[in-house]
């Protein structure tokens, strides 16, 4: 479908949560079962790397109870290991779920029997040549902001750590008194080495980690604007764009509608969490395909297509109207 056939982005709009949450629920009473298959199929991606990393564990296990010295192998085990998770995550796991957005997107647009179109990604090596490359650069740039954030927090921990005896903060037990040395700082009062410290610099430590903990907030919003770009890639009405089109295309999409995107797709996610209460069996069968119609919906209210039109009513018992009969 040529690209002007619908808008290349929707403008801001105050009204996100509750159009994009009517279109998640529409979509899942829709194609519930399209839904729930592509949950299954992302389940069943992962199995390869769960098996290869429980291996690479028992790997790791055996040579650490060898011989002590030992380290080399050891690392290079470690390496293979990262190798081989990012490899499976990147080359498997993220196309596979973004395969199963696009059923999602199906399902938002009003077309709920495509259970081809979760295979979309590997339909074309083209295609899936951008799937992979946009998983990558948007991880690496969620990683680096989500590192850069930390920072602060990082340094606060650092320095209350090497500030003096942390053992008092350990939770051990202490078999005279039967109580932990946590439950002993609280009842006796904090160790001596915070009480040495002056008060400006605790005011210094808690601003720093305060800082940081303001940082990591404020890192989220561009990190689910960063996690909205590789899904153009699989947007069943729009054709296969260049990389640096469709991260233009993506991050442009998502511009003035960062915290609300972040605070929808935050919403969804607690309200699909609710569905283990039912027995454990409820995140599969509700809780995944929802949180899927969510992150859809929520797509398609930044990058709409086109939507079939559903047919019209049929009314028993009643001839429509002729041409020239009054309405």
């Amino acid at each position: 479908m040529p690209e002007a056939a619908f808008p290349q982005a929707a403008p801001p709009s105050r009204a996100f949560f509750v159009p994009v949450f009517d279109d998640a629920i529409g979509a899942l009473k829709r194609a519930w079962p399209l839904l729930f298959v592509a949950t299954l199929v992302g389940f069943a991606s992962q199995l390869p790397y769960q098996v290869i990393n429980r291996v690479i564990q028992m790997w790791l296990m055996q040579s650490a109870r060898g011989s002590p010295t030992s380290v080399i192998p050891l690392g290079a085990i470690a390496a293979v290991a990262v190798a081989v998770a990012l490899a499976i995550t990147f080359l498997l796991v993220h196309p596979v779920s973004l395969g199963a957005i696009a059923a999602g997107i199906d399902a938002v647009r009003g077309r709920s029997s495509r259970f081809a179109i979760m295979f979309l990604p590997f339909r074309s090596f083209r295609r899936y040549w951008l799937v992979v490359r946009l998983g990558v650069a948007s991880s690496i740039a969620q990683s680096v902001l989500l590192a850069l954030a930390s920072v602060p927090l990082l340094a606060c921990i650092v320095l209350i750590v090497i500030a003096g005896e942390t053992s008092h903060l350990h939770g051990s037990f202490d078999g005279a008194s039967g109580t932990t040395q946590v439950e002993d700082w609280i009842l006796r009062g904090p160790p001596e080495w915070s009480v040495n410290r002056p008060t400006a610099w605790w005011i210094g430590v808690l601003a720093l980690g305060g800082v940081g903990l303001a940082g990591l907030i404020a890192v989220l919003p561009l990190c689910t604007r960063l996690f909205m770009i590789p899904i153009i890639a699989v947007d069943p009405d729009r054709e296969v764009l260049s990389f640096w089109e469709s991260w233009r295309l993506g991050w442009g999409a998502t511009r003035g509608r960062a915290w609300i995107l972040f605070g929808t797709l935050f919403v969804g996610g607690m309200l699909a969490s609710l569905s283990v209460l039912l027995c454990c069996i409820g995140l599969p069968l509700l809780g995944y395909p929802f949180l899927l119609a969510m992150v859809a919906a929520a797509y398609d209210r930044c990058l709409p297509g086109p939507r079939e039109q559903p047919p019209p009513p049929v009314v028993i018992g009643k001839r429509p109207p002729m041409d020239s009969e009054p309405l």
